[in-house]
């Protein structure tokens, strides 16, 4: 008896999996309303409408709207779609008025054909500026989604749509709901265009976004850890005098860059200094010294001089020293030149007496402390 069984179940999957005529596919595309309300409901009838009944006219709208063959995200291309959607906003505007008036189905139905003249406008927009880019807020695939419930989800001053709902609704007070239907049928072929378009769109969108927010955490990377080390008063008028903070990190270059140019504010540090002048023993002395100001250009391709050697020049302070030394001032100023952003070389004056060092930035010590802390951060985002 088991082994009977097993063939029986063996049997019926065979069926299942290869038959021509899978049990999902089967929907009658003609139904009438009383049909759709007896075996799925409007809301399920119409995704098996989509899914199956308009496949081969919606490749032919495709083909006529020259958006087929698709050959990537090119300027013809999104010329075509810009057309495609001026084409779409009318279809849509034309349902709503067949809609019955001052009915919910219209004001959704109406919404839908702004939101499609809204995407044509942004596309045409982008033409003009040369962005490769629109507005994804506009054609984002999942702004545009016909799921189960054919639904959209609410994106600026359109109200969230749910047609699903809104059918079922009309055809339970309308004198004909196989009218309703029908509207029902050529909405959702409408949606299925539009999906397509921007499923294309936001695909290579994705992508380029995605790719100039890698560049991006790169340069984040280097920024705060081979850059200058800096001190939170440095990030501070850093963040001042660039003014990044008033840049958009919005679509679609995603967040902000990080600056090219640090800036440094009582930034203190050690060094192991050298002054001729002072008497025989005192001539090196460990020395501490405050960048007072200072400005460092971290990046080789933002520094101010293209040449083969003056290229490692990235920056120059002013600066404050002090150094415990017989027969010396302790106090002197001078300059801070860096190279690199490692190595720093210092000119001090002791009262006429000149002193030369090499430093060692303790806020090494501290980029090793936030550098965990960091990762953990961008970890947990």
């Amino acid at each position: 008896m088991k082994i009977i069984n097993n063939l029986v179940a063996s049997i019926f999957l065979c069926l299942v999996l290869f038959s021509p005529f899978s049990f999902a596919e089967e929907v009658d595309c003609n139904a009438s309303a009383a049909e759709v309300d007896d075996q799925y409901g409007i809301r399920k009838y119409l995704k098996k409408y989509q899914e199956f009944c308009y496949s081969e006219e919606k490749n032919n709208r495709l083909i006529k709207y020259k958006l087929l063959p698709y050959e990537g995200l090119n300027e013809a291309w999104l010329i075509h779609a810009r057309s495609a959607w001026r084409d779409l906003a009318g279809r849509f505007a034309a349902l709503a008025n067949d809609a019955p008036a001052a009915s919910e189905l219209r004001t959704q139905l109406g919404s839908l054909a702004k939101r499609a003249t809204a995407t044509g406008n942004e596309l045409a927009q982008a033409l003009i500026s040369g962005s490769d880019l629109p507005d994804i807020s506009l054609n984002s695939a999942g702004a545009w989604k016909a799921n189960q419930d054919i639904a959209l989800r609410a994106i600026r001053d359109f109200s969230s749509l749910n047609f699903g709902e809104t059918l079922k609704n009309a055809c339970e007070t309308a004198v004909n709901c196989d009218k309703v239907l029908g509207q029902g049928r050529v909405l959702v072929g409408e949606l299925s265009i539009a999906q397509f378009i921007v499923e294309k769109f936001s695909g290579e969108a994705i992508n380029s976004v995605s790719e100039k927010v890698a560049a991006k955490n790169r340069l984040w990377d280097q920024y705060l850890y081979d850059s200058k080390p800096m001190l939170p008063f440095d990030f501070f008028l850093t963040d001042l005098a660039n003014r990044k903070f008033q840049e958009s990190d919005q679509y679609p270059d995603g967040f902000r860059p990080p600056p090219d140019t640090q800036w440094f504010l009582m930034h203190p540090a050690a060094a192991l200094e050298y002054v001729g002048d002072a008497p025989e023993g005192e001539q090196f002395k460990p020395a501490l010294y405050v960048e007072v100001i200072g400005v460092n250009r971290w990046r080789e391709e933002a520094r101010w001089f293209d040449l083969p050697l003056l290229k490692y020049f990235s920056g120059v302070s002013l600066v404050v020293s002090y150094a415990d030394r017989a027969g010396v001032s302790d106090m002197g100023v001078g300059g801070l030149f860096v190279f690199g952003n490692v190595y720093s070389l210092g000119v001090v004056s002791y009262d006429g007496d000149g002193g030369v060092f090499l430093s060692l930035d303790l806020a090494n010590l501290w980029r090793e402390k936030y550098k965990p802390r960091y990762e953990s951060l961008k970890e947990k985002l």
